[in-house]
């Protein structure tokens, strides 16, 4: 039986699994498969002027001309949109570079939003404002999200700032709502046309605030919570059901505003504490979470603390827990939340954890140990599963054989990451150059070379593919005897895809 030959669903699902790169190669087969093909490939459009790292094909003008004039169906099956840098500045002196760069601009311009409205089906936009997009576009960009009819998600991000001109507090009815930006160009006025975004989405389930640089002068004051305690009173409580804080300087407080909105919180990514409500005494905001029997079965956290572990152990259900980077600075009170997780926190939810990463930088009891073996092999259900490796210490090789060993008791495996924990020598060092680059290189070198020498695999239990560090290795037929081994295969590569690319 040909590929053609196979019912229609079960192409769809094949042409689903397949990159980027093997799409483009697909549609140029027949007609049959650019059409399954080319609503994939052109689901997410990115709109960028910059060509210096990356060239959108076609073109950013031509796109905008195609998509103006109907002369592509790209916008019919457009789903996601991504504009940034819309707009930029050429350095040259040379007279023949600047007046290509004004042409441009006047396509652009003329171009743009005719372009825009063109894409009637988009449900997801990022848009990174900049202030050098001219205000006109600027204008035209809001005017179209709030008339685009399915528009549910929406990340906005300031690069350096936005015309004060500009009105936000008109969008309305989303799902999800991220905010990116610093303490500076979150000033009150442009605060108050988030909580307005937020208070015209009675369905919002996703609140993500992403804030860079210190919280210090006349926005010191502002915290996550402020997004809460702006809202009205008379506003019905939100369904949220995941928070992400990626604001260590712009912290999350636990308080009655924010309580209010998170009854049916069940994903928590937060970098930073999870702060205190200063008002109340006693209490953290984890036995908060507790006592309202707010159950989360997704936790991302940066600062992993004693309150953060015994709210854990409070219950069972959790389906993803990733701490990716543990601090390690403290090593004894790091070894003792190590081994409270792996004896109260872990057999609690063995049963339903699908996704867990254990990662610290430098080595503590946090760190793979063939003690818990047995513990982690009792998380069945486990797709995902990211840990750390100590490749200086006595017995080095046999623990990574038993990480090895230990990822073919998980049927349900999809990814196996293990990642390099530093001798903890090197604690209050810097990350850049040596001595971490020269540890980080030798230990790639070991394992380049232990890796081979596992004699257990199994090619029906183990992954065909394991990255260690950023180094892939994958199984293959060994040469000289029967069976299989792990062979280094190359870096692990990271591809961008455009559209048409």
């Amino acid at each position: 039986m040909s590929l053609l030959q196979l019912p229609l669903e079960i192409l769809h699902t094949i042409v689903a699994y397949q990159d980027c790169e093997r799409l483009k190669v697909l549609r140029q087969v027949c007609r049959i498969l650019n059409q399954l093909v080319e609503p994939l490939l052109s689901s997410a459009i990115t709109l960028t002027s910059i060509t210096a790292c990356y060239t959108p094909s076609p073109p950013f003008y031509e796109l905008l001309e195609a998509l103006a004039n109907g002369m592509t169906n790209i916008g019919s099956h457009a789903r996601s949109l991504s504009m940034m840098c819309l707009t930029r500045s050429l350095i040259s002196n040379n007279a023949n570079d600047k007046d290509h760069e004004r042409n441009n601009e006047d396509k652009m311009r003329k171009w743009f939003l005719l372009a825009l409205g063109s894409l009637k089906g988009v449900r997801c936009v990022s848009w990174v404002i900049d202030s050098s997009d001219p205000q006109g576009i600027q204008n035209g960009i809001i005017q179209w999200l709030i008339n685009l009819p399915m528009l549910e998600e929406l990340t906005l991000a300031w690069n350096s700032g936005i015309s004060g001109d500009i009105r936000l507090d008109h969008i309305s009815n989303l799902k999800k709502l991220h905010i990116e930006g610093t303490p500076q160009t979150l000033r009150d006025g442009l605060l108050q046309q988030v909580v307005s975004i937020i208070s015209n989405s009675p369905k919002l389930v996703s609140l993500a605030v992403t804030i860079g640089g210190y919280n210090t002068g006349e926005n010191k004051h502002l915290t996550f919570n402020s997004l809460f305690s702006m809202l009205p009173t008379s506003l019905p409580p939100l369904g949220l059901t995941e928070v992400i804080s990626v604001a260590p300087y712009f912290p999350l407080c636990l308080d009655d505003a924010a309580l209010r909105h998170l009854k049916g919180l069940k994903s928590l990514k937060l970098e930073g504490i999870l702060h205190k409500d200063k008002n109340e005494e006693g209490a953290s905001s984890w036995d908060k979470l507790r006592l309202h029997c707010i159950q989360l079965e997704e936790l991302e956290l940066t600062n992993v603390e004693d309150t953060a572990l015994g709210y854990l152990a409070s219950y069972s259900g959790l389906r993803a827990l990733r701490f990716p980077d543990i601090d390690g600075s403290q090593a004894t009170r790091v070894d003792q939340l190590a081994t409270m997780f792996y004896t109260k926190v872990l057999p609690k939810h063995v049963e339903t954890l699908e996704d867990l990463t254990l990662l610290s930088p430098f080595g503590s009891g946090w760190s793979f140990n063939a003690k818990y073996f047995d513990v982690l092999s009792q998380c069945k259900r486990l797709k995902t599963l990211h840990v750390a490796w100590e490749p200086d210490v006595a017995g080095a090789e046999d623990t990574l054989y038993s990480i090895l060993d230990l990822s073919k008791t998980f049927p349900r495996l999809q990814s196996l990451t293990i990642g390099f924990a530093y001798p903890r020598s090197l604690r209050g060092r810097s990350n850049h150059g040596d001595p971490w680059g020269k540890y980080r290189q030798s230990y790639q070198t070991k394992v380049k070379k232990i890796f081979p020498e596992y004699k257990r695999v199994d090619i029906a239990k183990n992954l065909y593919m394991v990255q260690v560090d950023d180094l892939e290795f994958k199984i293959r037929r060994c040469q000289d005897t029967e069976g299989y081994q792990y062979n280094y295969t190359a870096p692990m590569t990271w591809k961008r895809g455009f559209l048409g690319a």
